[in-house]
């Protein structure tokens, strides 16, 4: 029994070699917001990946809270101020049908904005140059109950290295 144990080989995965990736959604830049993300291959057709996304209005809130403060203690009216600062944060597990972070694939995850959801998402990465990948994807997400979001944000296009 213990030769039958013994004779069990795992196989290293091929894709280790460049297996993790970090990189930018350039369009939710153009709409308002940093999107940061990286992701770490754990098989050779699997990857776990994340994503933290800063709207610009939180960047600058503190100033603009400190600018509404002092404008509300010198004037007569009362001024309301609501927090609009927006992080949201996903985490995903993806299958790569050729290899992890090359070619088409297909990812499922979860999402929290306001409240969580669940977020799918199919795309393509293309090299581009040494280790340099363009992204294209379609995301849809579920959030606040059962309302799916669909606006521009749920096309993704993004730069990424891969290492």
């Amino acid at each position: 029994m213990a030769l039958l144990f013994s004779l069990v080989v795992v196989k290293p995965c091929p894709c280790q070699e460049k297996s993790r990736m970090v990189g930018v959604d350039l369009n939710t830049s153009i709409r308002g917001s940093v999107c940061i993300n990286a992701g770490y291959g754990f098989g050779e057709h699997w990857s776990a990946s994340g994503d933290v996304s800063i709207s610009y209005d939180s960047l600058v809130y503190r100033k603009n809270k400190r600018e509404q403060e002092h404008d509300a203690q010198f004037s007569d009216r009362e001024s309301s101020s609501s927090d609009s600062r927006q992080i949201v944060t996903a985490a995903m597990v993806s299958y790569w049908p050729k290899t992890v972070f090359s070619g088409p694939y297909l990812s499922i995850g979860a999402q929290s904005r306001m409240s969580a959801g669940i977020i799918t998402e199919a795309g393509y990465v293309v090299p581009v140059w040494k280790g340099i990948n363009l992204s294209m994807a379609i995301r849809l997400s579920t959030t606040r109950g059962m309302h799916q979001s669909h606006d521009a944000g749920n096309i993704r296009i993004g730069i990424h290295y891969r290492y």
